[in-house]
């Protein structure tokens, strides 16, 4: 396969990622094994994400084990990780200071 194509997949992939969210998808850990998530489909397919410190992450789905590259269920996961890390730190940093300064809680429904 050529470079062209592999990039017109992965583009492809990323794309199919950035829609997963709206479409339905959800994530939750596995047990107490860290780095590790079942990423639901809105069929209920159950796939297991597997992050690593040294080494690729890992899914079961059917185009990860064929090619053994990022799927998309690997660029949406570790997209929502990453923002998810992100909405902490910045409520961490900015919500209690708000709390702090102004006595009115940012966030009553939580």
């Amino acid at each position: 396969m050529s470079n062209l194509n592999d990039a017109r997949e992965e583009a492809n992939r990323y794309a199919k990622a950035r829609q997963m969210t709206e479409q339905g998808y959800t994530a939750r850990p596995v047990g107490e094994v860290e780095g590790t998530y079942f990423v639901q489909n809105p069929k209920g397919d159950l796939y297991i994400v597997m992050f690593f410190d040294n080494a690729p992450a890992r899914c079961q789905c059917p185009d990860w084990k064929e090619r053994e590259r990022d799927c998309k269920h690997i660029m949406w996961l570790r997209s929502e990780l990453e923002t998810a890390a992100q909405l902490a730190q910045y409520e961490a940093e900015y919500g209690a200071c708000e709390l702090e300064s102004t006595g009115i809680d940012p966030y009553p429904q939580y």
